[in-house]
């Protein structure tokens, strides 16, 4: 159990095993300096915090190891916070959400996707890796409930983001919220989940 997060910082709420899980990766917020960060924690010595990374982006929510064992995925909200205003959105008509893929050894960024300018309010929040090493992402809108905005994409290294068109009908059900994701079936499918609406739904990743 770690002693909390540093000063200046506090959780985001995801973090990964790495190195034959010695080293715990926890998404970070260092509010004052406007950053995300990944704390890195040495799990042989108590969880003693031993370096980060740089998120590269804002808000960092979930952030995954890929299969390559060499790169990290990271979903950057865009969302600015700050634990003097608990829950409050503090940027919402600048938000920048992006998925960053950086080098899990020195966090050198190697490449980046972000939505497009208009949908700028589209949080990036939860990640999944399907079985070609696609990197797929949910999303969560700040935006108007009623704008029919994409919530779920694709990435890769080096490739922006591919999104997944849903039917009226499926897009109206997930309110605008995708909660989480994961990969099933050796990866060769994706479920989702719309917690604010009591849904899941699932797709085949190749098609």
């Amino acid at each position: 159990q770690t002693s909390g997060s540093p000063q200046g910082h506090h959780f985001s709420g995801h973090g990964f095993f790495a190195a034959r899980d010695t080293l715990l990766y926890s998404t970070e917020n260092d509010f004052d300096n406007e950053r995300g960060v990944l704390g890195i924690y040495d799990a042989c010595r108590s969880f003693r915090r031993v370096g980060e990374l740089e998120s590269h982006g804002v808000g960092p929510h979930e952030a995954i190891l890929l299969r390559d064992g060499c790169t990290i995925a990271v979903a950057n909200g865009g969302i600015l916070t700050h634990p003097q205003f608990p829950r409050a959105k503090l940027n919402i008509p600048g938000m920048a959400p992006s998925l960053a893929f950086i080098d899990a050894i020195d966090g050198r960024l190697l490449s980046h996707a972000v939505p497009p300018t208009a949908w700028h309010k589209l949080s990036i929040r939860h990640l999944a890796e399907d079985s070609a090493g696609r990197v797929w992402l949910g999303c969560q809108y700040e935006g108007d409930a009623s704008e029919a905005v994409p919530l779920i994409g694709r990435a890769m290294l080096g490739r922006d983001i591919d999104w997944l068109a849903l039917n009226t009908g499926t897009h109206r059900a997930l309110r605008q919220y995708i909660g989480s994701l994961a990969s099933f079936d050796n990866g060769r499918r994706i479920a989702f989940t719309s917690p604010v609406s009591g849904r899941l739904a699932a797709c085949d990743a190749a098609s």
